[in-house]
């Protein structure tokens, strides 16, 4: 990019050579306008001075005219009426006045006599105007096109003393006559003979000063030479004959050429010299602005510490003291905004960018180094339970109670906010279990502030430089990070890196990136279980079950991807995704007149989540459904959870028709409290209870004890995992409401759906019917016995 000097002088040249240029565009267009004026004007006073000498060129013929036909022998010749002997005369009367032709005519205007073998209509023709006259004149002078040549004739009366005929000599008009014509004007002039079609007609609104219409002046051209043209058209009594004037451009231009180098050389030198002095100009003028460009980028590069100093304007040394007092100013706000990007401003302690830096610049130096990360167990629930300024002060309690112990011999950050990390300066792990444990142990003891003492749970994880090869404070972390998860799920208090786990870590990382692309390029697929009335063998509803095939990692279990969806918060996606692809589904067997329930199974996160809703009933009032056609089905886990946010939630689509049931009914900590007061419509006793049902009397009691339960709370009974024809009569027996399992059928693909409902119905209640019938029922009373 130009700097501002070079800027300066091509503005101030430009601005020059602009106005020179205009000036001389102006001066050389006005000049070229005035010599093409005045050679038109040449044109047109030639044109004036041409017809002018024409009439006298006519007086002086005619006058010579009249001395040879007033000669007596002649007249006595015409008198004789022998055509011989008139031809003869005229042939000498033609020789004596130099024409090119003579005619006689009689009286009557017929021709008599010719010096030329012309026609007779044509010769007859040229004299017809001026006998059909009433008054006839004496002598008469025209124009004329005879034998393809342009002509003048000179036409007079032969009296004895009365007319007694008449004689017109013919004088051509050549290119001698129109050479020395041509003398007289300086011009080139032509006589050319144009046809009818092109003859040129008056330019519309061109007009002399008498108002007659006048020719235009014209370019033309003649093989490679151009001309300016002025073509008259002349008066002429057979045919056209046009007068053209003509003087070649390059002529015509001379002058305007001469001038235009002569204004071209001024220009050049005007222009050198405005170059000159710019350069003089705009050095002086841009000195200052390349002192300040440089300190400027010496400001960009973070070099504070050189103060301006210049010599010049006013107005140039204020702004070297502005630029003095920016760079102090910046100093200092690069100073605080440099520690307010390392550290955590609520505890002081170094944030994970600073935690990161100081790990780069210890690798970098190949030191052993270990890191610890130490997260406060369900903090956020905890957090959510009190104010933010006591949430704020026991935050810094437990970094103070930290840094007090380890933090002035170690390096502590608080990189999250429920994480803590401690990098030790040596490549001994144990080390760092051992502060690790030590600092549970502190923090489970409870920490004081205020009035109110909080106990913390700790869980931990560490990662070191010899243990886990790590080669940046990016891989450290990960791994750091990737041991703290395992010990968060297992709920122990401190766990090592393994590289041996890091393959599932990535395993997880990588599904979880192709889930969130397989979710919007819709490559999951839904699988559909019947859920059957075990009285009547009647398809109830059906659970809608989300299948993953990918194309290099093959089929992978919901058991695998959706807790990972679920702790990486793609569990959102993935359940809009069940929604809208099931109320998609029920639209399509809709129109086949096949109207069904399906079953959709939330998370904690789902249960939880505000919008959920919302966007159940847009998606079931897009597809031209009804909110009673979804059931909902959720674990006590997940409401037990966040159960003062999932209540709301459920009652929201519960009023609007759908139905929610608890699903593996019996393995979660719900109390019998909490359950009477959920809305929940159905119970589904987990699979493991009706596995054992032939085996277990413990089983059998708490599926009878569940299913009276359910019935005394005015909720139905799902039974999972029915497999057998004996545990379908058990089931039966205890009340059970409805069935699902393999002894029903397996999970079915929709395009299959309506198939198997049309032609496996019957069979099915045909086995329900034998399953009731020949199942053996258990007595209870003997199986305590």
């Amino acid at each position: 990019m130009p700097s501002f000097k070079n800027r300066l002088l091509i503005l101030m040249v430009a601005l020059i050579a602009l106005a020179q240029g205009a000036t001389l565009l102006l001066v050389l267009t006005r000049v070229r306008q005035d010599t093409r004026a005045q050679s038109e004007h040449d044109l047109r006073s030639a044109q004036g001075v041409l017809e002018h000498q024409l009439e006298l060129r006519q007086g002086r013929l005619a006058a010579t005219a009249e001395v040879l036909i007033a000669d007596f022998g002649f007249k006595a010749a015409v008198a004789s009426g022998d055509a011989a002997t008139i031809r003869s005369a005229l042939s000498n009367h033609a020789q004596r006045v130099g024409a090119d032709i003579a005619l006689m005519y009689g009286a009557d205007g017929h021709l008599v006599a010719s010096t030329s073998s012309i026609g007779r209509a044509a010769a007859e023709a040229l004299v017809r105007s001026t006998l059909s006259k009433s008054d006839q004149p004496q002598a008469d002078s025209f124009l004329a096109v005879l034998d393809g040549r342009a002509m003048q004739f000179i036409l007079t009366s032969v009296r004895a003393p009365e007319p007694i005929g008449w004689v017109a000599f013919g004088y051509v008009m050549d290119d001698a006559e129109a050479r020395s014509l041509g003398t007289l004007v300086d011009l080139e002039v032509l006589f050319d003979l144009p046809a009818a079609a092109t003859a040129p007609t008056p330019a519309p609104g061109v007009r002399t000063a008498g108002g007659e219409p006048t020719q235009p002046v014209r370019i033309t051209a003649d093989g490679e030479q151009q001309f300016l043209s002025l073509r008259v058209p002349l008066p002429s009594r057979s045919g056209a004959i046009d007068l053209v004037l003509r003087r070649p451009m390059q002529q015509v231009m001379a002058s305007y050429v001469k001038i235009r180098g002569e204004l071209l050389t001024i220009s050049m030198l005007a222009l050198a010299c405005a170059i000159g002095l710019a350069l003089r100009l705009g050095g002086s003028a841009a000195r200052p602005v390349e002192v300040l460009a440089l300190a400027a980028q010496r400001i960009e590069a973070g070099q504070y510490d050189q103060p301006v100093q210049l010599q010049g304007g006013a107005e140039f040394v204020r702004l070297a003291q502005t630029f003095n007092g920016m760079q102090i100013g910046l100093r200092e706000r690069e100073e605080r905004i440099r520690h307010q990007a390392t550290h955590d401003p609520l505890t002081g302690l170094p944030n994970r960018v600073g935690l990161r830096e100081r790990l780069a610049q210890l690798l970098e130096q190949h030191v052993p180094v270990t890191v610890v990360l130490l997260d406060l167990h369900r903090f956020r629930d905890l957090n959510a339970s009190l104010d933010g300024e006591t949430a704020d002060r026991l935050l810094c309690a437990v970094a103070n109670r930290i840094g007090t112990e380890f933090g002035a011999k170690h390096y502590l950050a608080r990189i999250s906010a429920d994480q803590f990390a401690l990098l030790f300066h040596t490549g001994d792990a144990r080390v760092a279990e051992a502060a690790a444990v030590a600092i549970a142990g502190q923090l489970r003891q409870g920490v004081t502030v205020g009035e109110l003492r909080v106990v913390l749970i700790v869980r931990g994880g560490i990662s070191s430089v010899s243990a886990g090869g790590a080669r940046t404070a990016d891989d450290l972390l990960r791994q750091a990070d990737s041991a703290l998860l395992e010990a968060k799920e297992r709920g122990v208090t401190v766990v090592f890196y393994e590289a041996a786990r890091d393959a599932e870590h990535r395993r997880g990382v990588l599904l979880m990136a192709e889930l969130r692309r397989a979710i919007t390029n819709n490559k999951l697929t839904l699988a559909y279980q019947p859920i059957v009335d075990m009285k009547t063998g009647a398809v109830h509803h059906l659970e809608a079950l989300v299948r993953w095939t990918h194309p290099s990692l093959g089929v992978i279990s919901p058991a695998e991807f959706v807790p990972l969806a679920e702790r990486a918060a793609v569990i959102t996606d993935l359940t809009h995704w069940v929604v809208g692809a099931v109320c998609e589904q029920l639209q399509q067997w809709q129109r086949c007149q096949y109207r069904a329930r399906v079953a959709i199974n939330l998370s904690a996160g789902d249960v939880t989540d505000a919008s959920l809703p919302a966007y159940v009933f847009r998606s079931v009032s897009q597809a031209g459904l009804e909110a009673e056609q979804l059931l909902f089905e959720v674990t006590e886990s997940a409401i037990m959870h966040e159960p003062q946010s999932a209540v709301p939630v459920m009652q929201q689509l519960r009023t609007a028709g759908s139905r929610f049931a608890i699903d593996d009914f019996g393995t979660g900590h719900s109390s019998l409290a909490q359950l009477h007061t959920l809305p929940v419509d159905e119970l589904k006793i987990d699979r493991t209870f009706v596995r054992d049902l032939g085996s277990s009397e413990r089983s059998l009691l708490i599926v009878r004890a569940t299913t009276d339960l359910g019935h005394g709370l005015g909720q139905e009974i799902v039974a999972e995992g029915v497999e057998t024809a004996e545990a379908w009569s058990t089931l039966l027996r205890l009340g059970c409401d409805y069935a699902q399992g393999y002894l029903v059928s397996r999970p079915i693909a929709a395009a299959e759906l309506l198939s198997w409902v049309q032609l496996r119905h019957g069979r099915l209640a045909a086995a329900v019917l034998r399953a009731t019938e020949t199942g053996a029922l258990i007595d209870l009373q003997q199986r305590r016995g």
